[in-house]
């Protein structure tokens, strides 16, 4: 749904102009069936460093964006689940 930009005494968004939007998706990985998960607006230049806290703190640590998961892999599928505030993930992947 597109919704149309209320024009007001407060609004600095100039006639004509486009809003862009940027999300990013990370799945970090680990050879035991971890994995840490984010969907944010957060660059890579400002997520990995959130990242290697997490790692740092271990299994469970908390951050803003990212979440600790689990993944499997059978065959040429990955399976990956990973639980945030505001929804539960899952990505069925082919490799």
């Amino acid at each position: 749904e597109v919704r149309k930009i209320q024009r007001d005494m407060w609004t600095e968004i100039p006639v004509g102009a486009i809003l862009e939007s940027v999300y990013y998706r990370y799945l970090y990985f680990f050879e035991d069936g971890r994995v840490m998960y984010a969907l944010t607006h957060a660059s890579p230049v400002e997520m990995i460093p959130r990242f290697v806290k997490m790692v740092l703190k271990g299994y469970g640590s908390k951050d803003k964006w990212g979440v600790w998961g689990r993944y499997e892999i059978q065959k040429d599928e990955v399976r990956v689940w990973a639980a945030q505030a505001w929804q539960d993930v899952c990505f069925q992947l082919r490799v």
